[in-house]
Parts: C-alpha cells; structure tokens; sequence
C-alpha cells in the first residue's frame, strides 16, 4: 500500500492499482489499502469502481468518517443515488456533532454540495485552517509573517497571483484578461505557479502578460514562501483556496503582508492569515459578514472577472452533429455531474414532462453518471433518449455550440460558475434561484451584472414556472436573448477593464487597511 502511494506520487497509476489490487487481496480488512484504491480509480476516471473500493473500506471500518464522506462524492460524481439521504446526514450529522472541532475528515470542498448553512462551512473551514497553520508551522519553524513598512504607498503595489492552474483552466479562462488589464503604473503583476504546466494558449498567454511568470512547482513550501517574500510582493492572492492542489499551508505562513481569498474558492477559508476575502453584494450580502472568518470587500457589481476577448468559434456545429433533436425546446447544464442532486433532477424531469419535444442537454463526464441519469430519468417517467450528453471540446467550440441551446438550467447547492459565465457570454439565458451560501448565490451574481436580475427567482417552484413558461411563450425568451446580445459588451459582467479598475480599488483599500485588526467590510458599490 505504501509502494502504491509512492508510485500514485510519481504518476504511475497503472502500477498503484496494481500494488493496492495485492494488498487487499493479501489483507481484505485492510481499512487504509481500500481507501488508496478507491482514491486511484477515481482519479483514473471510474467512479463506479472507487465507489466499490470505498464501500469496502467502509464495511472494514463503519465508524470512519472520512470513508462515507469519499463514497458519498463518487456516487455523486457517478449520480448513483442509492443511500444519498442517508450518507448525506451522516455527514451532516458529524459536522452538526462536533462542537467546534470539526473533522478533518469532511473536506471543504465536498462539503459545498452538503445541505449545509455557511455558519457550518465556516467552522468546517476553520477546523481546516486550523490543520493548515499547524502543518505550516511544522515544516517551516523558522518562518516570521511578512509585515508592511509604514508610509505612503507604495509607486506600484505588487500583486502576486498564487494557484495550481495556471493551464487550460476555468481560473485561467477568467483571469486572463484581468491580468491584461491591470494598471502597470500603479501595480506590479507576478504569477506563482505550483501546479502542471501545458503548451496551451492559455498558460502563454498568462507568461506574456504578468510582469513575472514563476514556476514554484518544484520548490518545498519555506522556499515558496522565501521567494514571494523576497521578490516584495505587497498582496498575495490565493486563486485555489480548499480546491483541488491547494496550499492553504503557504498562505499561513503569510509571506506577503496582506493576504487575499478570491475566485477559486467559493467561500471562507475560515482562517485569520486571511486578511480579506473578494465578494460582492449578491454573493455576500450585508448581514452575511458573520459566515466568514477574512474581512469583506464587495465590489461594486460582480467578484467574477471575465474575460471579454474570450473567442466563439464562428461555425456551429449541426445539431445532429451534438446529438441533438432536429427540431424542439433545448434546455441545458453543463455543469459538473457532482452539482446534480435528486430533488433538483424531479423538477428538470417535471419540466421536460410539461414541455413536449423538449431535451435536456448535458455534459458527459462519467459513462456510469450518463447510464445512472437515463436510468433516473426513465424511472421518472421520462424516455432516457431525451436527455442528450455533450463531449468534451475545445473552449471556443464550445461556446458555439450554446447557439443550440434555449435555457440553461443551473443546479442550486452549487451553481454554475465559469459554465454561467461561458453560456451568458455564448447569449444563452440562464434561470437559477439563489439560496444561503455563497457556492449557490454565484449565478445570481452573475444574472444581476448581465443585466438579467429577473433569471435569478425566488423558489423551485418558481424555477419550474418560469423554465416551462420561457419554453412555451417563444416571445418571452426572445426578449430575453435579445437584452442579452444588447448589452454583452456594455454589461458589468464582460467590462474586463472596469473590472480591473474595481479591484484594483478593492487592493489599494486593503493596503491602506492593512494592520487593522477590526476587519470591517469594505463596500466599494
């Protein structure tokens, strides 16, 4: 099992399952051996087959935590739903039972698509930072928080952008032309990269826009942290957060002397190494302040950038070609499958069974989520045919292909974040109803700065009302879609410049603010 990991480490994941395919084979309740399985097999793109493994794992040890936490996901990567209500409150019950010491075991992130409140995922945040800030200590005992000299400010603040996705990412798609963007007589702009490196056009162009591109990926985590502190970097901003390659342990070690949460995270990190936290009005409006550990600071119109050179291939693809009828109603998501939940899947089912002819386009991820959701779909009364799967394609052919689509329909736990922006940039309409957390506020955010307030409605029920209602009286939708075209380029969503401008703002107040340990918001509306 131990080989297994060493080998999962190097990338060598055929052999990992093989040596952890003989450790279980040789110690059957080996707890620890289950879990490593499960964990290759879905990172080789078989969620069904780590579902197994962790099933077994759990049966070797049924009081573990982090065990039903693991099989739950890859259920719900795979939309297998068999005991999803009761894995669901198990999780939710050892988040509820914890009393301030969370565990570990229930991961942030996943945590998002639990029926959580954000006063539970700030302490399910905060128990890791907690780990985090232990961690970072361990490793780097020597290490002293960067701190400010006092005076005036500096000619250009320099503003270091720190993540693992600095490739043919979702953040990179958004951040582009930000970085672009920002002010070179004002700001210094230096790219940390500790995650894979692509040929793609999109690391390149990151490269040819910072004033500094640095790879970090093969540095331990003091010297990341020396080097950000000795290239006087002013505010350092985390674009990962409790996302996929994060290193919550470097923004403990506080490098930099302010330290900004934004963008890849939808939420707290829960720690007071972070000084702010970037939002605005929709996301976290004012009362929220209390769901986050950083100071606020809400822009004046959306905390998503975007970016508004983003190409859309001119040819569209034939609607055979995307597998879709010849004629009648699209609705779409193309949100990751883990967003999809039951309750939500009965009323996307009620509204295709209201709309004849209609179909439900969605992304292909897993051949297990497409047999599970025509199986639930048929089990609903709905022919399985009607739901339609869309291949992975290069990003500007696929903002083509929205022209296909009539109404996207977001999921709630988790909203449409990048895919929301991808599909109101494309001039597809999306319908979305807002709830507590910021992970399900996004798309309502995005609605208001497009200028489509009236998307975002109150209640599932008036989801359903209005998503049958846009496909049955075509001059509503029409309206819609033309307000959309109008104001794509006028907008505050793709006003990639006045965008800058905001948050450059938001970086000058959190400089002036920095030291001040009462953290009141910061409203720049």
């Amino acid at each position: 099992s131990n080989r297994a990991l060493c080998l999962k480490a190097l990338g060598r994941l055929s052999e990992a399952e093989a040596e952890l395919r003989a450790a279980v084979a040789l110690a059957p309740g080996y707890t620890d051996a289950w879990v490593n399985l499960g964990n290759v097999l879905r990172q080789t793109g078989r969620p069904a087959d780590a579902a197994n493994a962790f099933a077994h794992a759990q049966a070797s040890a049924p009081g573990r935590v982090d065990v039903a936490a693991s099989l739950w996901w890859v259920r719900r990567e795979a939309c297998d739903w068999r005991d999803a209500d009761a894995l669901e409150r198990r999780l939710v019950d050892a988040v509820a039972g914890a009393a301030g010491a969370v565990p570990p075991e229930v991961l942030p992130f996943a945590a998002l698509a639990l029926p959580l409140g954000p006063r539970e995922l700030r302490g399910l945040a905060a128990a890791h930072a907690g780990a985090a800030a232990r961690a970072a200590r361990t490793l780097c005992p020597g290490a002293r928080p960067a701190k400010a000299a006092k005076g005036a400010r500096p000619e250009r603040l320099v503003v270091g952008y720190a993540s693992a996705d600095f490739h043919d990412h979702a953040t990179s798609h958004l951040i582009a032309g930000l970085v672009e963007a920002h002010d070179r007589r004002r700001f210094a702009v230096r790219l940390y990269s500790y995650g894979r490196a692509d040929e793609s056009a999109w690391r390149r162009r990151l490269v040819a826009a910072a004033d500094a591109f640095v790879d970090v990926a093969p540095l331990a985590l003091c010297d990341v942290a020396a080097r950000i502190r000795a290239d006087g970097v002013h505010l350092l901003v985390d674009l990962k957060g409790y996302t996929a390659g994060g290193r919550p342990e470097l923004f403990a070690l506080r490098p930099a002397p302010v330290v900004v949460n934004y963008l890849g995270y939808p939420g707290t990190m829960g720690s007071s190494c972070y000084d702010a936290y970037v939002t605005d009005a929709i996301c976290s409006p004012p009362g929220s302040e209390a769901h986050f550990a950083e100071r606020l600071v809400r822009l004046p119109h959306c905390y998503q950038p975007n970016d508004r050179a983003q190409p859309v291939a001119a040819d569209t693809p034939a609607r055979d070609a995307c597998g879709l009828p010849p004629e009648g109603f699209v609705y779409c998501c193309f949100n990751q499958t883990y967003k999809i939940d039951p309750a939500l899947f009965d009323v996307w089912m009620r509204i295709l069974a209201r709309v004849p002819g209609s179909v439900l386009w969605l992304f292909r991820s897993y051949a297990e989520a497409e047999t599970n959701l025509r199986r639930e779909a048929q089990a609903r009364g709905v022919v399985p045919e009607r739901l339609v799967f869309a291949d992975r394609l290069p990003k500007a052919e696929h903002l083509a292909r929205h022209r296909h689509a009539d109404l996207f329909l977001d999921t709630l736990r988790v909203n449409a974040h990048t895919t929301a922006s991808d599909a109101l940039w494309a001039g597809l309409p999306l319908l979305t109803c807002p709830g507590e957390t910021f992970q399900s506020r996004v798309a309502a955010s995005l609605l208001h700065a497009a200028g489509l307030p009236q998307l975002a409605v109150a209640d599932l029920a008036s989801y359903e009302e209005t998503a049958v209602r846009l496909a049955t009286e075509p001059g509503a939708l029409a309206s819609l879609r033309q307000q959309l075209a109008a104001g794509r380029l006028s907008c505050a969503l793709f006003d990639t410049e006045r965008y800058a401008r905001d948050l450059e703002a938001a970086y000058d107040a959190l400089w002036e603010a920095r030291g001040d340990s009462a953290r009141a918001p910061i409203d720049l509306r």
